[in-house]
């Protein structure tokens, strides 16, 4: 768990950009209190995720509840709470107040607002840049970085509002891309990092979208797989199960008889002889 405050408008910038970051807010497993609060600053507050899978706020006396992840627009001005507290992991960064009038002017219209944005190859970039900049101060020009980087994801965010059909599609396509991977090259040494990034996720998104559309994990995808591609070979040939074990690539003898005795409720020698009997009847 961690936590922190970062107050950017106390280092030196070496560009003039119109949109300057005052502070950045992070908190990872952090339980968020209820106590209302008025808003001084414009603030852009992305919320990636909760136990609970969803959000609710109440802004300006109204209830709002939104599933993860979700990004809460906060004008100055503002008054915002929670029902109850609650765990989330966050991250957001704050304008001086006049800023929201400012960003209107370019077309993206911000208002008091809680919506879901779906986290692309692109976000999730500069979500780390963000990250990486902030535990790199030291590097000159690093708070002009951090200036561009969160006003590129705040434009990025508003111009998602109108795709967010395509671009759920699109997660959902790549997703469902691995998994064909994953079925057709099942038998080899699989790096899940390698073929998750060749689809435009870092380590973190990919696991959290394979969830969406998938009840096993990545790890036991893949070795029901190597269970259902071995115990077709018991019956098709005579192999010796070691043999079948190395065919499949699982991972050690001891953890496929596991495996297979819990999906099968029976030992690779049990399954092979009662499909032995079914044929011969």
């Amino acid at each position: 768990m961690s936590q922190w405050v970062l107050k950017v408008d106390e280092f030196p910038r070496k560009r003039n950009f119109p949109f300057q970051v005052e502070q950045i807010y992070y908190c990872n497993e952090q339980k968020i209190q209820v106590a209302p609060r008025q808003e001084k600053f414009f603030e852009i507050c992305l919320r990636l995720s909760s136990p609970t899978d969803s959000t609710e706020d109440i802004v300006n006396g109204k209830y709002l509840k939104m599933p993860c992840p979700n990004v809460a627009l906060r004008l100055p001005g503002s008054i915002w709470s929670q029902p109850q507290p609650s765990i989330r992991n966050v991250i957001s960064f704050c304008y001086s107040p006049e800023v929201p009038e400012k960003i209107n002017l370019l077309g993206l219209n911000v208002e008091n607002e809680v919506r879901s944005f779906v986290q692309t190859s692109e976000t999730d970039m500069l979500i780390a840049k963000l990250i990486r900049t902030v535990h790199s101060l030291h590097t000159p020009g690093a708070a002009d970085i951090l200036d561009w980087t969160c006003f590129s994801l705040l434009a990025t965010l508003q111009l998602q509002d109108n795709m967010t059909e395509n671009a759920a599609a699109d997660l959902k396509s790549r997703i469902h891309n691995v998994a064909i991977w994953f079925r057709t090259h099942f038998a080899e040494k699989i790096d899940i990092d390698e073929i998750s990034s060749a689809n435009g996720f870092s380590h973190d998104h990919f696991f959290k979208c394979w969830k969406r559309y998938f009840a096993l994990t990545p790890v036991q995808f893949i070795n029901n797989l190597r269970l259902e591609a071995a115990a077709q070979r018991l019956i098709e040939t005579n192999i010796s199960v070691s043999e079948i074990i190395k065919e499949v690539n699982f991972a050690g003898e001891y953890m496929f008889y596991k495996r297979f005795r819990q999906k099968y409720a029976m030992t690779p020698a049990e399954y092979r002889r009662s499909h032995t009997l079914e044929d011969l009847e």
